[in-house]
């Protein structure tokens, strides 16, 4: 059952248009703060499959692979019908947050450490 935060009405001539926005409950206020918190992690700034680095954190998230990525590489993973998430445009709920920790097996560098782990070095993404 929603509970109705705000509404918004978008006036256009001639018609009104009313949009009802269901508040966020505790428990995807919870999530959105871990997600926040993951996101921020040093390992979780590089993006591990170009290598590119954002000192904020990235908001894009494939859930195939359990990684924080660009949005170069979001749309990447796409083209190739991998799931992917908004951090900050999509609804999450904490059981999606918990498989992006490094506990569970999420997160950058568990990815790189897996996927990579038969790639010789010279072979691997580089940032140039």
């Amino acid at each position: 059952q929603a509970i109705l935060a705000q509404v918004d009405c978008v006036l256009v001539p001639g018609h009104i248009f009313v949009a009802d926005r269901p508040a966020m409950v505790d428990s995807e206020k919870a999530a959105q703060r871990e997600l926040q918190r993951l996101r921020k992690l040093p390992e979780n700034q590089v993006c591990p499959n170009c290598l590119k680095e954002d000192r904020i954190g990235f908001k894009g998230v494939c859930m195939v692979f359990k990684t924080f990525i660009c949005n170069d590489c979001k749309s990447a993973h796409q083209s190739f019908s991998h799931r992917t998430k908004s951090v900050d445009m999509s609804v999450w709920k904490m059981e999606e947050v918990k498989v992006l920790d490094e506990r569970n097996g999420g997160g950058n560098r568990v990815a790189l450490q897996h996927w990579l782990a038969c790639v010789p070095e010279g072979e691997r993404p580089n940032k140039d």
